[in-house]
């Protein structure tokens, strides 16, 4: 495992992700989560009309990302994901705070996601952002087969 980063990085910029953005999106979220999505599944998202796919560049590189799909005035947030190298640099935080101001834009009050029970540091980076815990699913994740904690936040 690559150690992780604790220092900000030089400068790094949030963007809407571009449909050539899709592949390196995949890698990211294969290397990150066993339920990964694949560029298909990222090219949907960044040209569906109810998401917002937002990427992480660092150093010319796509070091992040975060999905939201919304629906009246609720978002959900399916994935989410840092590279390894880039994790506990900011890049986390500046993506949650650029969501939360498109989904201000978009007039949501509320976003919703799940989380392994077994993710504490997801969790305190949630937490960190307002969510708090509103229930959860069982057995909602395979592979190994997880309880997924259901959080909500207002904004």
């Amino acid at each position: 495992m690559t150690p992780q980063n604790n220092r900000a990085p030089a400068s790094f910029i949030i963007r809407f992700a571009l449909p050539e953005d899709a592949s390196a999106l995949s890698e990211i979220s294969v290397a990150s989560m066993n339920s990964a999505w694949s560029a298909q599944d990222f090219l949907d998202a960044i040209n569906g009309t109810q998401s917002i796919v937002l990427s992480a560049i660092v150093e010319d590189e796509i070091a992040g990302y975060m999905v939201m799909y919304h629906a009246a005035d609720e978002g959900e947030i399916p994935s989410v994901a840092v590279k390894d190298t880039h994790r506990r640099s900011g890049v986390g935080h500046a993506l949650m705070n650029e969501l939360f101001t498109h989904a201000k834009e978009l007039g949501l009050t509320r976003i919703f996601l799940e989380v392994r029970r077994s993710n504490t540091p997801a969790i305190a980076y949630y937490e960190s952002h307002g969510f708090l815990c509103a229930g959860e699913r069982k057995r909602f994740y395979s592979d190994p087969v997880e309880d997924a904690l259901i959080y909500t936040t207002i904004i």
